[in-house]
């Protein structure tokens, strides 16, 4: 049974048979990873490594959709890999509940980082790591009706740190957020992951996409 005949008018099998061998770390499982996740398993990712050290709390059932009231008080991680294995698509998944901190290191095989965390300073850690191992990384952030996306490329595009300074912004509150948000904003980092995987056009190297949904608008800032 071919899962995936349908996205090969969009991705040729070549490029299906090298999802298949491609290894992804998820760095948050949360309200962007949730969703995210699910999308790459749907694209026959071979491998996925979710890190996040949290446990369910009943706030977190408004956005974050992989998880029900029963997994309440559970590591994200261990029930996440266990949903996403149900899936049934084949993909290899692995739950580690580690806290991205600074001198952060993953000793496993990744190709492509995806960023879904929810503060900068974790950011910034995960950032470090991939100039070092010179690994991709797509980066998505929300807060409220905003959101934004990029690419984040050793050597071929600025830094995380680069981009928003040195300066880890401070939040005093909880990030306003509610289901549809990080669901659009992780679909956008799907595609981007895609689009740079495939060598398609027209990819967030080097630009920022920023999406406001109090009127809808869309806007793409270029960073060179």
């Amino acid at each position: 049974m071919d899962f995936f005949n349908r996205q090969k008018q969009i991705i040729n099998n070549v490029d299906q048979k090298k999802l298949k061998k491609t290894s992804i770390l998820v760095a948050g499982v949360g309200g962007l990873g949730s969703p995210l996740c699910q999308q790459l398993i749907r694209l026959g990712v071979g491998t996925v490594h979710l890190v996040d050290n949290g446990i369910l709390d009943p706030p977190d059932l408004n956005r974050q959709i992989l998880y029900t009231k029963n997994d309440l008080g559970k590591p994200k991680v261990e029930v996440a890999s266990k949903n996403l294995i149900d899936i049934g698509l084949g993909t290899n998944v692995y739950p580690h509940k580690i806290k991205i901190t600074k001198g952060f290191d993953f000793k496993e095989k990744i190709d492509f980082v995806i960023d879904c965390l929810d503060n900068f300073e974790a950011r910034y850690y995960l950032d470090d790591f991939i100039q070092e191992r010179k690994i991709p990384m797509i980066h998505g952030g929300i807060h409220g009706m905003y959101g934004q996306v990029t690419a984040i490329i050793p050597g071929e595009t600025m830094s995380l740190r680069e981009l928003f300074g040195e300066t880890i912004p401070e939040l005093k509150d909880k990030i306003p957020v509610m289901a549809p948000i990080p669901s659009l904003i992780a679909s956008i980092q799907v595609i981007e992951f895609v689009k740079i995987f495939c060598n398609l056009p027209d990819t967030l190297k080097n630009r920022l996409l920023k999406v406001d949904l109090n009127d809808y608008s869309i806007d793409i800032i270029d960073l060179i």
